[in-house]
């Protein structure tokens, strides 16, 4: 069955050898400012992309774009989830992950794509893609303004439908360097709950600008200590490389956020990606509370709690 979703982008747009338009590997020839919209229709392995262009300032597509995916989230009774992607995605890994996402959770999904594809692994190829993670935050920035800005003026159409931002692994990188800029739309109540997944960020000071996150529900951070790629991450790229948040069990200091354990889980082990695939057919429970938290709603009230470390514990 035929799926859709979107795409926002600072990417470059190339031409794909089958004729078909795609994004590349690098910036926008305009820079990493520049951003294009894309409307993503098929499946996983059969896809096509139409491209959105903003031909007109008065009454720009990217609105009706964005009318038009009320008009299927109210349809279908379906709430909106907006994903960051980490480190070493393709256009093509992202697009399975947010189908994977909408298949799973029931969600409709507007993903943000910054260049971060896949290289030799190694610090040289680490330390670059945080770099352009941090020359995205102009981008990223420009992208929540104008979601804020149809929030606002379609207020009456969104109704009780949830809008919730997930990061995954280096995505919050960039969120934590969009939060520490100085003029942003960090201050807008744009999401409902906003959920930093296996976080390749330090878990040193996090507490202070993940305190500062807007959001009208939670704030949820998922933890797996025995994380491979976060464990690779913390030991590999550089003696000023700390322990990161997504595999850390200590120094949980925010106020606001509920950090969820995965830990212990069922199925996890030392995965870096417990939210998708054959785990969540395995580990219901882990299935449950991806849902929940995607579609903004409130899950550790059911979970087991450690008041010593502050983890709610999934089983």
């Amino acid at each position: 069955m035929a799926q859709t979703i979107y795409l926002v982008t600072n990417r470059n747009l190339i031409d794909a050898k089958d004729g078909k338009i795609c994004f590349g590997k690098t910036f926008n020839k305009k820079g990493a400012h520049e951003l294009r919209l894309a409307k993503i229709t098929g499946t996983p392995s059969n896809w096509k992309m139409e491209l959105i262009p903003e031909t007109s300032k008065k009454n720009p597509p990217s609105k009706k774009t964005f009318v038009e995916l009320l008009k299927k989230m109210r349809a279908q009774k379906r709430n909106c989830l907006f994903f960051v992607h980490g480190f070493n995605n393709m256009v093509e890994d992202v697009v399975d992950r947010c189908m994977g996402f909408q298949k799973a959770f029931n969600v409709e999904v507007v993903a943000f794509s910054w260049p971060a594809d896949e290289g030799i692994v190694g610090a040289t190829n680490y330390r670059s893609q945080k770099l352009e993670a941090q020359q995205s935050v102009y981008a990223f920035d420009r992208t929540l303004k104008k979601l804020n800005e149809y929030l606002i003026e379609f207020a009456e159409e969104r109704c009780e439908l949830t809008f919730n931002l997930a990061l995954h692994s280096m995505g919050n990188y960039l969120l934590k360097n969009f939060m520490k800029s100085s003029e942003h739309a960090r201050d807008a109540l744009i999401f409902d709950n906003v959920i930093l997944m296996a976080a390749d960020t330090n878990n040193e000071g996090h507490a202070d600008w993940v305190d500062r996150l807007q959001h009208r529900t939670r704030i949820y951070i998922t933890i797996n200590e025995y994380d491979s790629a976060l464990k690779l991450s913390a030991m590999k790229f550089g003696k000023l490389q700390k322990v990161r948040l997504g595999h850390y069990t200590k120094n949980l200091l925010s106020t606001k956020a509920v950090y969820l354990d995965f830990t212990h889980a069922n199925g996890v082990g030392d995965d870096h990606s417990y939210f998708e695939g054959d785990l969540l057919e395995d580990n219901p429970d882990i299935k449950e509370i991806f849902k929940k938290v995607l579609n903004g709603q409130t899950v550790e009230e059911t979970l087991e709690y450690d008041p010593h470390s502050r983890l709610h514990r999934v089983p």
